[in-house]
């Protein structure tokens, strides 16, 4: 068995308070393609959002040479074998060939010996995949013992292995508590994965699935209809409800009309309409805030959609976002950073409250500045902002290859969010271009780069006649460069060449 810690010592020594802290992670793994998953990313997108693959007979070959291994009692062996297969096959596209594997050919292997290997693996193997395979083996063994149920529930809390230990725990007496007690104890893929399993049984489940369930750190969407669904929110809507479950209810809601990673209202088919007007007459009997706001204006812009056409429900979302509350409630919103998407969307009179919003929290805010950078009128008064903001001077040094998200460089994140929003607007920021060109992180000098190029395009000028500045900061850097895509653009801007529309790999 592998000498390095295993990862279910990491989730162990990573619980606190029966829990893993949101920010907790597992050492990342790169695939051959160069990716990087975060906990439970790979696997989520590959049940969501990719076709269904067989295994072939090399892998089949391989999968049945691990099981016999771990039959065998070898679980350094097997261990080694299963992670190998996890590299071209993951665990989650061929659980049901192992387990039918096995329960067809149950006289060819050691039942002792294989729920003994499979627990060692989840125990202390260091590879996610061989874990994985580990805890499928067990799921055909039904945990009596206390302390491998508690290993379960245990490696359950990592958002990588959550779905398989949701697996196993469905095989217990009491599975749905034990899931709901899972659930309220993840916030990732995990979660989006237990709430497909977990049953409303209790009015306790019913509520806290209208109240938390779609809320996880990846995308509500991808709950939304599943918690309506499950927990019969529309019946649930027909009752007497507080402000809170009201703000509830529109956040599922407004969820599903994102309809991009999953299906959602449109599900709903001949009942939308009913479901949506539903929810916007009620609105009367509660004093809103900038939440509901917002969840009324997705399902406006839902409603409106000609794929969707929706006309009452439309007009009365409209209603609802035109009074005099609403503006009122949005304007003073601003001020802490919040509800900008509506008072952009209404045309509000938001500029100067979001300026002094971004200069008081300029750190957490200052994305935002996406919003008064999309027009000239106000570009100038944000550059400014930012060159109080960012240690400008400072941040211009020589190439390197820097890790953005290392400690001390968020600024350098901060200043590439800026630059995105230059590439419109030639001349403006030239300053703040330069201090990109001179970044230390690879992808800030790209966009700053791309600016350039993006200007030659509108100016349909190169860009030593847009600016002699510009141009002679390109020439001191080409001669410090070190990467051959980004001196090959550098040398392009130096040649006077201009972008064409649509070159986009230039």
């Amino acid at each position: 068995m592998n000498i390095q810690k295993s990862l279910y010592e990491s989730i162990l020594d990573g619980v606190q308070n029966g829990a893993l802290p949101e920010d907790f992670s597992l050492p990342r793994y790169e695939t051959e393609g160069g990716f990087s998953f975060g906990d439970g990313a790979k696997d989520g997108v590959t049940i969501f959002h990719m076709q269904q693959t067989d295994i072939d007979d090399s892998g089949m070959a391989q999968l049945i040479k691990a099981l016999h291994l771990a039959s065998e009692g070898k679980a350094a062996e097997a261990d080694a074998a299963f992670a190998e297969l996890g590299r071209s096959f993951g665990a989650v596209l061929v659980i049901d060939d192992l387990q039918q594997y096995i329960l067809s050919h149950k006289a060819d292997f050691n039942p002792e010996n294989l729920h003994r290997t499979a627990l060692a693996l989840v125990l202390h193997s260091a590879d996610r995949e061989s874990v994985k395979y580990g805890l499928s083996i067990m799921e055909l063994f039904v945990a009596k013992d206390a302390a491998v149920k508690d290993a379960v529930r245990t490696i359950g809390l990592s958002d990588e292995f959550t779905i398989f230990a949701v697996f196993n725990m469905l095989n217990w007496a009491n599975a749905n508590d034990e899931i709901f007690r899972l659930v309220q104890k993840i916030h990732g893929w995990g979660r989006i994965h237990t709430l497909e399993r977990l049953e409303a049984t209790t009015p306790e489940i019913r509520e806290w699935m209208i109240l938390e369930g779609i809320h996880n750190n990846i995308m509500s969407a991808y709950s939304a209809l599943t918690v309506w669904e499950k927990a019969n929110v529309r019946e649930y809507m027909k009752g007497p409800i507080t402000k809170k479950e009201y703000t509830a209810i529109g956040d599922i809601i407004s969820a599903m009309s994102d309809e991009g990673p999953v299906e959602g209202l449109s599900a709903l088919e001949d009942e939308a309409e009913d479901v949506l007007m539903d929810y916007l007459v009620r609105a009367d009997e509660f004093e809103l805030d900038v939440d509901d706001y917002d969840n009324i204006l997705d399902i406006y812009r839902w409603a409106a959609d000609e794929e969707y056409a929706l006309p009452a429900a439309a007009e009365r979302s409209m209603e609802l976002l035109s009074t005099d509350e609403c503006q009122e409630v949005v304007l003073k919103a601003v001020r802490d950073g919040k509800g900008v998407r509506i008072a952009d969307a209404l045309e509000l009179d938001y500029a100067d409250a979001l300026l002094e919003c971004m200069r008081a929290d300029f750190d957490n805010q200052f994305w935002q500045s996406s919003y008064l950078m999309s027009s000239e009128e106000h570009i100038e008064s944000v550059l400014e902002l930012v060159r109080e903001k960012l240690p400008l001077s400072q941040m211009r040094r020589d190439p390197a290859d820097e890790n953005r998200f290392a400690a001390g460089y968020d600024v350098y994140n901060k200043l590439e969010y800026v630059l995105q929003n230059l590439c419109g607007f030639p001349n403006a920021g030239e300053d703040i271009v330069a201090a990109g060109l001179w970044s230390p992180v690879t992808g800030v000098r790209k966009t700053a780069l791309q600016v350039l190029e993006d200007w030659t395009m509108l100016q349909e000028q190169p860009i030593a006649e847009i600016s002699e500045a510009l141009s002679t900061e390109l020439t001191d850097l080409e001669a410090k460069e070190f990467d051959d895509g980004l001196r090959e653009k550098i040398r392009r801007l130096l040649d006077g060449a201009i972008k064409q529309d649509g070159d986009e790999n230039r």
